[in-house]
């Protein structure tokens, strides 16, 4: 019984489209592989979904494998017909043209689609894998998690912004 009714709402949610905020909240980096020869990769991120696109470069980390972000990015997106989310990890360079460290892409619509995903109220940090064309092999980590926020929604019932910004050193 439990599965007709779930499968009653699935279909009501197919049939309405709805706007939501995508949340991504990039907390830090693990082990990204050297981009440059005989150092550290300077690490940054450019997060996509659909036409909208963040690009940190300005915010590059100088020689840093294990980079620490601690920023959200805002995404607006239809469900059903939402694009996937891309993010690559780049490698800044001055002299000659920034190089891909690794990509991973997220399909936001399994998510929302998902009823034991949308019932989770703290939604789970996850370490995504972040891969290059020319290799099969990880080239390093993302900590991170993602909300998907109705925008209907009573201001008292929105969701909470979380401050992730490092303490300041003591």
């Amino acid at each position: 019984m439990a599965d007709i009714e779930s499968d009653v709402i699935l279909k009501r949610m197919l049939l309405k489209e709805e706007k939501s905020i995508v949340r991504i909240y990039m907390i830090e980096g693990f082990n990204l592989a050297s981009r440059d020869m005989g150092g550290l990769s300077d690490p940054y991120l450019i997060l996509k979904l659909g036409d909208k696109k963040f690009d940190e470069r300005k915010n590059y980390i100088l020689d840093e494998a294990n980079p620490t972000f601690c920023k959200h990015y805002d995404f607006e997106a239809y469900f059903p017909g939402c694009p996937m989310l891309f993010i690559d990890a780049m490698d800044y360079d001055d002299l000659f043209g920034d190089d891909l460290i690794g990509s991973t892409s997220v399909d936001l619509e399994d998510r929302y689609f998902l009823p034991e995903w949308r019932a989770l109220m703290n939604k789970p940090v996850e370490y995504r894998q972040l891969y290059h064309p020319s290799t099969s092999i990880s080239q390093g980590q993302l900590k991170m998690w993602i909300e998907i926020n109705p925008v209907k929604v009573k201001p008292e019932e929105q969701a909470i912004v979380y401050n992730i910004t490092p303490k300041p050193p003591q």
